[in-house]
């Protein structure tokens, strides 16, 4: 879903899925501007398990927040508790992740620690927005 620039493209997995043959072909393109994807060339990350740059579980993605440019800004990431109690969701500078879907277990990793990521405001919808991450 993100190209080698971090800029999001909407893609819709489902019409590559319905459009295949009982063979298992995908028929080739027929209406212009329509592309067909394979399975594998796409993933979804919304939901996502979330590595901290130390290697430790961070939680799951939760959104992705974009600017008025279509732009992705940063992540939302559910963060912290221990069996859903405490937990709270924080806003990560998209410069601080990185995808790698390769990573079966963790295929959003953030270039923070979990102490940089206690550091930062709760997320809330609606208000000012604070988020954490250089992408050093």
């Amino acid at each position: 879903m993100y190209n080698n620039h971090g800029r999001i493209l909407v893609t819709i997995a489902a019409i590559a899925l319905s459009m295949q043959t009982a063979a298992g072909q995908v028929p080739a393109n027929d209406q212009a501007g329509q592309e067909t994807l394979a399975p594998g060339q796409v993933f979804g990350i919304v939901g996502s398990h979330v590595q901290d740059a130390d290697g430790a579980a961070a939680g799951r993605l939760w959104d992705v927040l974009i600017d008025r440019n279509g732009n992705p800004r940063a992540v939302v990431i559910d963060y912290g508790g221990a069996l859903g109690v405490g937990r709270r969701k924080v806003a990560i500078a998209w410069a601080a992740v990185r995808f790698t879907p390769d990573d079966d277990t963790h295929p959003v990793h953030l270039m923070l620690t979990r102490r940089e990521l206690g550091t930062i405001p709760s997320f809330s919808y609606g208000s000012v927005t604070v988020t954490l991450g250089d992408g050093r």
